[in-house]
């Protein structure tokens, strides 16, 4: 995430003469909500993977021996 102030920071300075420096380096912050958004999925997608590491008929194959009875 601390990328995005550096890009900020080096967009300033790339661009220290321009008259909208200071406009074209505080835009780069438009890059955090998509950012936070694919971060946020992929650590859903680790916690439920580490929530629930077997499917429900994977876990009643240990309870139940006859996979007949099984009724999911």
């Amino acid at each position: 995430m601390a990328v995005i102030p550096i890009i900020s920071v080096l967009i300033a300075i790339i661009f220290h003469s321009h008259e909208f420096a200071g406009l074209f380096a505080g835009l780069t912050y438009v890059i955090y909500t998509p950012v936070m958004m694919l971060h946020g999925k992929s650590v859903d997608r680790k916690r439920i993977k580490l929530l629930n590491p077997f499917s429900p008929t994977e876990l009643m194959d240990g309870i139940v021996e006859n996979k007949d009875e099984l009724e999911i």
